[in-house]
């Protein structure tokens, strides 16, 4: 079935609708995951002052993306989601598979079906489509505010995935991550028995890393 393309993603929406539409009213541990703990970088270096503290999880880095690519895989990962994209039919079956195993770790049954309400609609899907394209896109953009960035004095926790990282890629991984732990303070832990998704691996740092800032 042909995708209902919503428009398309782009990077300088920014943090401030958080704030101005009454989402943020108090401040705010903010927690991001790969793609997520770039924007929530985003955030913290636009508006720090609706933090109390930041948590990242195996945070994607511009560095990566641009590094790590040939010229055909970066022309590949940028394209933008068609209407009658192939790519849509593999989404459906790798969630059902993570939300199985996040329900599961959790002990929690419910946690399944509030894992899948984010593929439910042609809109979700185009977004999770169109995510590396957006941020393949604004590499240069990224890359210029982390230049300028200002880190604001709050706790900062980062933790970098092993588990499953193709060897070739666990230096370059860790240096960014290393050059990202020194500019913001942050207390950096590499975590061996986890993969990219910390939060279903080990849920328990991600819980005392939050609490930990309170």
């Amino acid at each position: 079935m042909p995708l209902g393309l919503p428009a398309r993603m782009v990077l300088e929406r920014g943090p401030d609708p958080l704030h101005e539409h009454g989402v943020v009213r108090i401040l705010v541990v903010l927690v991001g995951h790969s793609w997520g703990g770039l924007l929530s970088q985003l955030v913290t270096w636009q508006r720090p002052d609706l933090l109390k503290g930041l948590v990242l999880l195996d945070p994607s880095h511009e560095a990566l993306w641009s590094d790590s690519l040939t010229p055909e895989e970066f022309a590949e990962a940028s394209r933008h989601p068609t209407p009658s994209d192939p790519r849509a039919a593999a989404i459906l079956p790798a969630a059902q598979d993570l939300a199985t195993q996040t329900a599961e770790t959790a002990n929690e049954p419910l946690l399944r079906d509030a894992y899948l309400s984010y593929v439910e609609t042609d809109a979700q899907l185009f977004t999770i489509l169109d995510e590396i394209p957006m941020i393949l896109d604004h590499l240069p953009a990224i890359a210029h505010h982390r230049a300028s960035a200002t880190w604001p004095d709050i706790p900062i926790t980062l933790f970098t995935a092993m588990k499953g990282r193709p060897q070739a890629f666990v230096e370059p991984v860790l240096v960014v991550q290393e050059a990202l732990a020194a500019a913001a303070n942050a207390h950096h832990t590499v975590v061996p028995d986890a993969g990219h998704y910390i939060h279903v691996d080990r849920p328990d740092l991600v819980i005392r890393a939050v609490r930990g800032t309170r």
